[in-house]
């Protein structure tokens, strides 16, 4: 019930203070290390009932009652608040790597597997992902092991927050450096080893072929540039406030769901909050942030994210939240509220990135992080609505492109993702250099050849931009199958019984082929005709 309650608590209406921050956060702590605790030392025999399930409730918990702290921050406008939030942020990590490192706790959820009491695919699945969450936190290691891992992790740690404000080449060098301690620490070959062994990309090796792949074909289409669209003449038909309107209906319809502005619980001016349900029933499905005038300078990466997934906590279903994040500049008269085609892609996308991120339905915290890109995928195959025709038609209501403007529009669609899967690939080669072993690379050379964004993802994205280039490649697909009828509800509800709600309960590439009817093929955007 304590933990039920502390979920509750984390999705309620939120009026952060420093000192609230400092007090909430110790309680929280405190609560995750004496449960944590508690379970390693049980001394009655380990199952699913008594030791996993309870062990990812605890560390739900702990996660819910710090997710908003961790954009805090880095996001929060006052400076003692932000301390306060990544002091809190850092307490909670320091105290669940120190946890999830007992050796007798690793101990016990491996004699609960043994137990066979896992019901079913989902609970063998949590299973698993323990088993591989507490070797990767130093559970196996000698005490002097677990004592340098420890250390290692609070420093790159350190370093991820400093590269949130300003990412440099030092911050890069530093976490290559710590990366690569901590990955032969736990007996892995290189840092590409450790972060893609849990993905669907597997190895090094198999990342490196999608990347060169990538470049190969992107750098031998020798597309010519496409004439250019003026934006101002786009923006003229998607003044935001209404496409807001309009696209929250578009997905009304095509996901079967309900987004009714929330009158409270934003964390900053200018964040609208959607309380998002499912039409049928009226259950509620969780919270979505819009964030789109956010600091450029630090905070969460652009996109779609899942700031705490839904789960079940008892018998009851904690609603999860999500937040979309942009660093538009605020409306002016140098900066009309009118969206161009590039922000109006941006807008569709990770509108639909949030809900996919909010209905995945798989029970377990662990099962719906996406670590193979299920919010990117979502987001990417979404985002061609706003290169459909009809789509682009509601969207600009009374203002409508004219035949000239759309059409050349449209003939842009094949260069603007070919160049977005070069520019992918390229920071993802970048990436996979230095996360790999062997001679030192570059690392000036290869720092001058990136701009900004993909300088900072470099460092905070810890070994998984090849997993980012393999969603975009297989929204591409995904895309495919579904352009004959992108407006069509029972379109919709495909992707959201079949990909979304799963929340990867399965191979990615298996829930894709339901939908699309045949396996996945990564190369179809290499091939398919212009629009």
């Amino acid at each position: 019930m304590l933990l039920f309650s502390l979920a509750i608590a984390a999705a309620t209406a939120w009026r952060p203070s420093t000192e609230g921050v400092g007090s909430a956060c110790t309680a929280a702590v405190a609560r995750y290390r004496s449960a944590v605790d508690a379970l390693a030392r049980d001394p009655l025999p380990p199952d699913f009932s008594r030791t996993v399930e309870p062990l990812e409730e605890a560390q739900s918990a702990l996660d819910d009652a710090v997710a908003r702290d961790r954009i805090l921050a880095v996001e929060a406008p006052d400076a003692a608040l932000r301390a306060a939030a990544d002091a809190c942020a850092a307490e909670a990590d320091d105290t669940s790597d120190a946890a999830l490192a007992d050796p007798a706790l690793f101990g016990r959820v491996m004699s609960a597997v043994r137990d066979g009491g896992a019901r079913s695919a989902s609970d063998r699945a949590l299973e698993r992902a323990w088993l591989a969450r507490l070797r990767d936190d130093g559970a196996l290691l000698a005490p002097a092991g677990r004592r340098e891992l420890a250390l290692r992790r609070g420093e790159l740690r350190s370093i991820l927050r400093a590269a949130a404000e300003r990412p440099t080449l030092t911050l890069l060098a530093r976490a290559v450096a710590a990366r690569d301690r901590i990955a032969h620490l736990l007996g892995y070959a290189d840092w590409a080893a450790y972060a893609l062994a849990p993905t669907l990309l597997h190895t090094p090796a198999r990342a490196e072929k999608l990347v060169e792949a990538t470049l190969a074909r992107t750098g031998a289409q020798g597309q010519a540039p496409a004439r250019a669209v003026d934006p101002s003449l786009v923006a003229e038909s998607f003044p935001l406030d209404a496409v807001l309107e309009r696209l929250t209906g578009i997905y009304e319809r095509l996901l079967g769901v309900t987004l009714l502005p929330a009158t409270e619980g934003a964390w900053a001016r200018g964040v609208r909050a959607y309380d998002v349900a499912d039409a049928a029933t009226g259950a509620p499905l969780g919270r979505l942030d819009l964030d789109l005038f956010a600091p450029a300078d630090g905070g969460l990466p652009r996109g779609a994210h899942v700031i705490r997934p839904g789960r079940v906590v008892g018998a009851a279903w904690v609603p999860g939240e999500a937040v979309v994040r942009r660093t538009w500049p605020l409306p002016s008269r140098f900066h009309p509220s009118g969206l161009p085609h590039r922000r109006l892609r941006e807008l569709v996308g990770d509108l639909g990135g949030g809900l996919a991120l909010l209905l995945a339905r798989t029970p377990y915290e662990r099962l719906n992080a996406p670590a193979a890109g299920l919010g990117r995928l979502s987001a990417d195959a979404l985002e061609r609505l706003a290169w459909d025709p009809t789509a682009l038609a509601r969207l600009a209501g009374d203002r409508p492109l004219s035949a000239p403007v759309l059409a050349r529009l449209l003939s842009t669609r094949r260069t603007v993702e070919l160049d977005a899967l070069a520019s992918e690939a390229k920071v993802a080669a970048a990436d996979l250099q230095l996360a790999s072993s062997g001679a030192a690379p570059p690392l000036t050379a290869l720092w001058d050849s990136l701009d900004a964004p993909a300088r900072a993802a470099l460092i905070r994205d810890e070994g998984l931009l090849s997993m980012r280039l393999y969603a975009r490649l297989a929204a591409a697909d995904l895309d495919s199958a579904l352009a004959a009828a992108p407006l069509d509800p029972a379109t919709g509800l495909d992707l959201r019984m079949e990909l979304f709600e799963p929340a990867q309960s399965d191979d990615p590439a298996a829930e894709i082929a339901r939908v699309v009817g045949r396996p996945l093929d990564l190369a179809h955007i290499f091939t398919e005709d212009d629009p």
